[in-house]
């Protein structure tokens, strides 16, 4: 990645907070993260642990194939199977971290909670929890 990245503590530019909170139901002072370009923004940057960081590079690393991240945005919220794409490689990468990174019970406690956000409203409820859990682990 040629420049750093930033967390940002404030909501994402281009109304992508809006449409996400009307389509999905997030709510951004639960620590739900919007990459654009090299920023991350982000309620509170202490919510953004090591393997969310993870995560959201990947996103940042899936806009440069775009013209823009406005451009990635608006497939991402307007193709399913764009957005399950997107979220499967950024999940599959968070795991890869969390597997040389932490201890069982965490890893354990964290692959429940990202196979329940991969297939939950945040999404687009797009897959069932276990095939979310079989596709994070098959990386």
């Amino acid at each position: 990645m040629s420049k750093e990245v930033e967390i940002v503590e404030n909501l994402p530019p281009e109304g992508i907070y809006e449409i996400c909170q009307k389509k999905f139901g997030v709510d951004f002072r639960r620590g739900v993260a919007f990459p654009y370009g090299n920023k991350i923004y982000l309620f509170r940057k202490d919510m953004m642990t090591p393997d969310l960081l993870v995560h959201e590079k990947t996103h940042i690393e899936q806009q440069k194939q775009f013209k823009s991240p406005k451009e990635w945005w608006n497939k991402y919220l307007s193709d399913s199977s764009f957005r399950l794409g997107c979220e499967i490689e950024a999940y599959q990468n968070q795991w890869k971290f969390v597997e040389e990174n932490y201890n069982r019970k965490d890893r354990r406690g964290l692959l429940e909670h990202m196979s329940k956000l991969l297939s939950g409203r945040m999404y687009g409820s797009l897959i069932k929890k276990r095939e979310a859990k079989n596709l994070i682990l098959n990386y």
